[in-house]
C-alpha cells in the first residue's frame, strides 16, 4: 500500500519501529523455509565458545612456560658469565682461588639444574600443552564445520536485494528496480540528467520510484588532476680561510644542506554520492541550496542576530533594486539558506507552509546529523540531493555479510544490516520527503524500450563492471584506481555485449635538477625526484545476461543454485564469471565466448 510520509522528522522513529518488525517477520519467514534447528546450533556454538575459552587458557599456559624457558636460558647464560666476570674483578684478592671455586661451583650447579629443568620438564610441558591445544583446535574446527552445515539452509536463502524488499514493505510508496533500464535512463537524460564525462565512473547504483516519481541513487568515482609538491636536498661542503684572534691565517670546512622543490601534476580520486529525482511540478524553478554552515546548534541569541542581519540584507537589496524576495517565514529562509531562485511563484508553490515547517523540523531533529548540511539542487524537473547518509547507504549487499555459522550472529547481522540500510535510506531521502509536492504521484508512464535493443543503461554497465571486474579490467601497469567507461555493442538474445575502456596511470620515476645558490657563493643543481604519471588505457569486452524483473528472491536464487549445481556436476570452469541474484556476467576473451561461457549463458537463459 502506497502512503505519503507527512513529516519525516516526526515519523522517522515510527517507521523505524515498523521496519524492525518487518525485518523480524522476514527473518522468521526465512527461518521457517530453511527448517534449521536453531536450538541445536545454539548448543553447538556454546560448545565452540567453551572450547575456545579452553584453547585460550591452554595457550596462556604455553605462553607462561615459554616465558619461563626463556628466563631460564638467560639465567644459564648468566651462570656462564659470572665466573668469567668474577675472575676479572677478584684476581687481585688474597683468597682469589677460594672465591673463584665457590662462585664457579654454585654457578655450575645452578646451570646444570636449570638446564635439566628446561629439557626434562619445561619442554615436555610445552609439548604436552601444545598437543592439547592442537586437539582442542581440531575439535573447534570440526564443531565449526558442523555449525556451518547446520546453518547452510538458512545462509543459502539470503539474496542481495533483501534490504530493498524490506524497505519496500515498510515504505509502500517506494519501489526499486532490479536495474536502471535504458528507457528510464534516456527519459531522465531528456529532462536534464547529464551522462558523466570520462573522468567519472559509476561504482554503485540503485534506481526506483517514490510515488511513481523515478529516482536514481548514484555513487561515483571522480578523477581529477591536481598539483603535488616534491622536495629534494643536496649537502654541499667547502673550505674557507679565516684569521683567528691571534692574527693567524687558518682554514675550516663548512657544510650546508640545500633544498629545492618542484610542482608536478598527479591524479587524485575521490567518491561522491547523490540522488537524482524527477518531479513534474514547478518546471520553471531552479535553485541550489548549498549552505556554508549549519545553524542547528546556534543559541537563540545567535539565531536572532542572524535573523536581524537577514532583514537588513533584504532592506538593502530593496534600496539598491536588487532581487531578494524573502518569504514571510524568516526562520525558514535562514535555515534553508537559498536566496538565489529562478521563479519566486513556483518556489512558494514548492515550499508551502507545511513544507517549510517539515524542513525546519528535519534540520532541527536530534537524530539528523548537524554536520550533515544537505545540498539540494533543482534544475527544471530534475532535483539532485547530496548528503552524508547517501555515502553510507548500501542497498545491494554482498550476501556473505549475512552468513555465519552461529544462528545468533546471523540474526544479529540480519537485523543490523537491514536496519542500517533503512535508516540511511530514510534519512538520505528525508529532505525530499519533507516537501509534500515531491510525493505527489506522477501518472505518466515511461515507454517500454525495444527488447531487441540495449536494455540496461550505460550507468548500470559501469556499476556492474566496477563492482565485479575493476581489477581485471584495469591496465596491468596502472598503479591508480581505474575510471571505467562503458558502451553498448550489441545484443544477442538476452546477452548484452558491452565495451569497457579503463583509464589509469603508470609511474615513471624522474629527477629534476633545480639551481640553488649555496653559502659557498656557487650555484648548485639540487636533485628533486618526482613521479611522472602516464595515462594507460585498456579496452575489454564483457557479456551481461540478466534475469527477468522478478523482485522476489525465489526464482533468482533457484536459477543461481541450478547454475552452481550444473557447473559442479560437469566440472565446468566458470572462467571469471560472476553469478548473483540478478545477473550472470563474464569478461569476453579475444576469441569471443569460450565453450564454458556459452554453456552457462545458455543454461541461465533456459532457466528463466
Amino acid at each position: 500500500m502506497e502512503q505519503i510520509i507527512y513529516n519525516p522528522a516526526k515519523e522517522f522513529q515510527s517507521y523505524q519501529s515498523e521496519h524492525q518488525l518487518n525485518c523480524e517477520k522476514e527473518f522468521e519467514r526465512l527461518l521457517k523455509i530453511a527448517k534449521v534447528d536453531e536450538n541445536l546450533n545454539i548448543t553447538t556454538v556454546k560448545t565452540i565458545e567453551k572450547q575456545e575459552k579452553k584453547l585460550n587458557s591452554t595457550k596462556k599456559v604455553i605462553g607462561k612456560y615459554k616465558a619461563l624457558r626463556v628466563f631460564l636460558i638467560i639465567m644459564c647464560i648468566v651462570f656462564v658469565l659470572v665466573p668469567v666476570v668474577a675472575f676479572y674483578f677478584l684476581k687481585d684478592l688474597d683468597k682469589f682461588i677460594l672465591y673463584i671455586s665457590i662462585t664457579s661451583s654454585i654457578c655450575a650447579i645452578l646451570f646444570i639444574t636449570f638446564l635439566l629443568l628446561i629439557f626434562l620438564r619445561i619442554n615436555k610441558l610445552i609439548k604436552d600443552f601444545s598437543k592439547m591445544a592442537e586437539k582442542i583446535q581440531s575439535e573447534i574446527n570440526e564443531l565449526t564445520q558442523k555449525a556451518w552445515e547446520q546453518m547452510r539452509p538458512l545462509n543459502n536463502l539470503f539474496y542481495s536485494r533483501l534490504s530493498k524488499n524490506l524497505i519496500e514493505s515498510t515504505l509502500g510508496s517506494v519501489k526499486f528496480d532490479n536495474y536502471l533500464h535504458n528507457n528510464k535512463f534516456n527519459f531522465l537524460k531528456s529532462i536534464g540528467l547529464k551522462d558523466f564525462e570520462r573522468d567519472k565512473s559509476i561504482v554503485d547504483l540503485s534506481s526506483g520510484e517514490l510515488a511513481k516519481n523515478p529516482f536514481v541513487v548514484v555513487k561515483t568515482r571522480i578523477h581529477e588532476m591536481r598539483k603535488k609538491e616534491y622536495t629534494g636536498s643536496l649537502l654541499i661542503t667547502w673550505t674557507e680561510s679565516y684569521t683567528d684572534s691571534d692574527g693567524n691565517s687558518k682554514t675550516r670546512t663548512r657544510s650546508e644542506t640545500l633544498f629545492a622543490s618542484v610542482v608536478k601534476p598527479m591524479p587524485f580520486y575521490y567518491k561522491k554520492s547523490s540522488i537524482f529525482y524527477y518531479s513534474e511540478h514547478c518546471p520553471n524553478l531552479s535553485f541550489d541550496r548549498n549552505p556554508s554552515k549549519s545553524r542547528k546548534d546556534l543559541s537563540d541569541k545567535e539565531f536572532q542576530k542572524e535573523l536581524n542581519q537577514l532583514d537588513k540584507k533584504a532592506e538593502k537589496a530593496i534600496k539598491n533594486n536588487q532581487k531578494l524576495n524573502l518569504m514571510n517565514n524568516k526562520e525558514f529562509e535562514l535555515y534553508f539558506d537559498c536566496f538565489e531562485r529562478s521563479n519566486e511563484i513556483e518556489f512558494r508553490m514548492m515550499f508551502s507552509a507545511l513544507a517549510q515547517k517539515q524542513l525546519i523540523d528535519l534540520i532541527k531533529a536530534p537524530y539528523f546529523d548537524s554536520s550533515n548540511n544537505f545540498r539540494l539542487k533543482k534544475v527544471s524537473n530534475l532535483s539532485i540531493l547530496f548528503n552524508n547518509y547517501i555515502d553510507n547507504l548500501s542497498l545491494e549487499r554482498d550476501v556473505e555479510q549475512y552468513k555465519h555459522f552461529s544462528f545468533e550472529k546471523i540474526r544479529n547481522n540480519f537485523m543490523a544490516l537491514n536496519m542500517g540500510s533503512f535508516n540511511n535510506f530514510f534519512l538520505a531521502f528525508s529532505p525530499l520527503l519533507a516537501i509534500p509536492i515531491y510525493q505527489e504521484k506522477w501518472e505518466t508512464k515511461i515507454s517500454a524500450g525495444n527488447p531487441q535493443e540495449q536494455s540496461l543503461s550505460n550507468w548500470e554497465y559501469e556499476a556492474i563492471a566496477n563492482k565485479y571486474y575493476k581489477k581485471a579490467l584495469g591496465h596491468g601497469n596502472s598503479v591508480t584506481p581505474s575510471i571505467l567507461k562503458t558502451s553498448f555493442v550489441k545484443k544477442e538474445g538476452n546477452n548484452e555485449y558491452v565495451n569497457v575502456i579503463a583509464e589509469g596511470y603508470s609511474i615513471t620515476p624522474r629527477v629534476d635538477y633545480v639551481l640553488v645558490s649555496g653559502g659557498d657563493g656557487g650555484i648548485h643543481s639540487v636533485p628533486v625526484p618526482w613521479d611522472e604519471y602516464n595515462k594507460v588505457i585498456k579496452e575489454s569486452n564483457i557479456v551481461i545476461s540478466t534475469l527477468n524483473d522478478d523482485k522476489t528472491s525465489v526464482n533468482s536464487n533457484k536459477i543461481i543454485d541450478s547454475l552452481n549445481e550444473f557447473t559442479s556436476k560437469l566440472s565446468i570452469d566458470t572462467e571469471g564469471m560472476v553469478k548473483t541474484n540478478n545477473i550472470l556476467a563474464t569478461i569476453l576473451g579475444e576469441e569471443g565466448l569460450t565453450e564454458n561461457q556459452r554453456i552457462l549463458l545458455e543454461k541461465m537463459n533456459n532457466n528463466k
